[in-house]
């Protein structure tokens, strides 16, 4: 789903009409020790903001060696019950 993709991949700050927008990628995901459970619940809260996704199982994240890209892997249950798997890649 489009709108996943986009909301996934919108840093916090990167869309001028509203500077809260985004998962804070450069400030406390990418280069940052981390704490999973932190991580998992930023994630979810911004797929189940879009519209149309009532739930998402099977949460996987990654990240790379360096730390500079996280691989997130689920799949969405949409409100007319249909399952999609979404696969995402974000880095700087």
């Amino acid at each position: 789903c489009l709108a996943i993709a986009i909301r996934l991949k919108t840093f916090l700050g990167e869309w001028f009409l509203d500077t809260n927008h985004g998962l804070p990628y450069l400030t406390h995901i990418f280069g940052k020790k981390l704490n999973e459970r932190y991580l998992r619940t930023l994630i979810a809260q911004e797929v189940k903001a879009v519209v149309g996704v009532a739930d998402l199982q099977n949460l996987a994240i990654d990240l790379s060696e360096n730390e500079r890209a996280i691989v997130i892997n689920f799949n969405a249950i949409l409100t007319n019950q249909t399952r999609i798997t979404i696969n995402q890649t974000i880095g700087v």
